[in-house]
């Protein structure tokens, strides 16, 4: 399980990454205990929708990409991710409450909403 489930935790903080990456966020990743986590370190604000992208970019993707992996292995490569995708899944659940016009900003302790009549862009 760990032989399968360290290359699960890189991909899908590269997928976060590559989401921030792609909305112009500049990351850094890293560790806290045994969590990996991607960070948006140039604190720009993005909308929800945006932010609900990043969040659910990689349980998304990964658990498309398992289906055409063997049944076996398969099954454990969405399993295991799913099971990481945790957090990600909560917060996006939490964000969902917010105003649909808000805009996030993400900070080393999770995320800041910002009412979107607040901000500038």
């Amino acid at each position: 399980m760990v032989v399968i489930f360290i290359p699960i935790i890189f991909v899908h903080e590269l997928l976060h990454g590559a989401v921030y990456r792609l909305f112009g966020g500049k990351i850094r990743f890293g560790f806290k205990g045994l969590y990996a986590y991607t960070q948006e370190t140039s604190c720009i604000a993005l909308h929800r929708t945006k932010f609900l992208l990043v969040l659910l970019a990689s349980v998304t993707i990964i658990s498309m990409t398992s289906v055409f992996i063997p049944k076996s292995i398969g099954g454990i490569v969405f399993l295991l991710n799913l099971l990481g995708s945790t957090g990600d899944l909560l917060m996006a659940f939490y964000l969902c409450k917010s105003n649909e016009n808000s805009y996030v900003v993400d900070e080393s302790y999770g995320f800041d909403v910002v009412d979107g009549n607040l901000q500038s862009k």
